[in-house]
């Protein structure tokens, strides 16, 4: 049932941090692409409605092909 000499607790592998670390970094610089990109495509939105020519949805449509 349990080992008959406890072991001791390995760190991780410091390569394995390092590249964790690094797939994490590259996840946030996306997120904070999309999220510049999505406020940008906003204040397009909400300037291009402001005189209720074209509804926002066509406009989302044109804006993000």
């Amino acid at each position: 049932m349990y080992p008959s000499r406890p072991t001791a607790h390995q760190p991780p592998d410091r390569t394995a941090l390092q590249l964790q670390c690094e797939r994490l970094e590259t996840g946030i610089q996306q997120l904070k692409a999309a999220v510049t990109s999505h406020t940008v495509i906003d204040q397009a939105i909400g300037a291009l409605t402001t005189p209720g020519l074209i509804p926002p949805d066509e406009l989302h449509q044109a804006l993000t092909r």
